[in-house]
């Protein structure tokens, strides 16, 4: 594995993550060394479903759970841990909110008007959004406003390049 060089455009890490799925003995050898470096192309070479076909691959093998990988991919793109070491966290640490996207619900909007008989449609799939009324998901993420190209130290474009309208909030997730 020392002498593997992923290249982009190439199809390579389509490849390994192919070989990989396929041969529980090669997903076996495959370290956390190279779960960080498949994360740092993600940091480096900006988002790419290779990456994380990648860590597919590595995290069920042959139909079978691979629950080692899936921890280190977990902690390396997640939550390092509690037991992280000091060179880990500062590494990694912050790969949750650089890299990944954080989701929440505002409060209700407002219940819907009674005048649909909420008895009628107890069983209907809306029913909870009838009972407790309409709520935005807000969305947020590591950004700066300069626009994004391959190898800036964040991940998306920012909301205003996006022509997205933003609406600060108290403990959004991912805000430090």
């Amino acid at each position: 594995w020392g002498h593997l060089r992923v290249s982009g455009g190439l199809g390579a890490a389509d490849v390994l993550a192919c070989l990989v799925n396929n041969n529980r003995q090669l997903v076996d050898t495959i370290d956390r060394k190279m779960v960080v470096s498949f994360t740092k192309f993600i940091r480096e070479l900006g988002p790419d479903p290779t990456w994380l076909k990648f860590f597919g691959a590595i995290c069920e093998c042959q139909e079978a759970a691979m629950s080692e990988k899936q921890e280190q991919v977990l902690a390396t793109l997640y939550e390092v841990g509690r037991y992280a070491t000091t060179e880990v966290r500062e590494e990694m640490g912050q790969n949750r909110f650089r890299l990944l996207l954080a989701l929440t619900l505002s409060e209700p909007k407002g219940a819907f008007p009674w005048s649909a008989d909420y008895k009628q449609h107890r069983e209907c799939m809306g029913k909870d959004m009838v009972r407790n009324g309409v709520r935005d998901i807000l969305i947020s993420w590591h950004t700066k406003e300069d626009p994004w190209l391959v190898g800036r130290d964040w991940l998306f474009h920012s909301p205003k390049h996006l022509g997205l309208k933003v609406r600060k909030i108290a403990n959004a997730p991912g805000q430090r």
